[in-house]
């Protein structure tokens, strides 16, 4: 899982990075429909996750909506899931922390427990 990245500076740097990695493989967008959203909890609806610092704007630099990403392997499962402009890190970092919204730590929660059983699963 590749998290906190945010911006096409740093979306091309990551997509550079997985290039010398995967080099015969694509980041691509992840389907709704696919299982890693649907592994346990269903999540249609998912939307940024801004990380602590940045909850008065909702966004670091140019990273104004939050993209699901993956790299996948032949069997068209995904090895590499990439959230581009989101923290969910910090949903998870800032659970208990009454500064932070709980909306972001429940849906990070909820990603964090669907991406482990669908590691655990595929």
């Amino acid at each position: 899982m590749a998290d906190d990245c945010h911006g096409t500076e740093e979306q091309a740097y990551f997509e550079n990075t997985m290039k010398m990695v995967f080099p015969d493989r694509k980041l691509v967008d992840i389907p709704n429909n696919d299982p890693i959203f649907h592994s346990f909890f269903d999540l249609d609806h998912r939307f940024q996750i801004p990380g602590a610092e940045h909850l008065a704007t909702g966004h670091k630099k140019d990273g104004y909506f939050a993209h699901w990403k993956g790299i996948y392997d032949d069997k068209g499962r995904i090895m590499v899931a990439f959230s581009l402009n989101s923290d969910i890190g910090d949903s998870w970092e800032f659970m208990d922390d009454p500064g932070y919204p709980v909306r972001f730590s429940i849906l990070g929660a909820k990603i964090g427990v669907n991406y482990v059983i669908y590691a655990m699963t595929h």
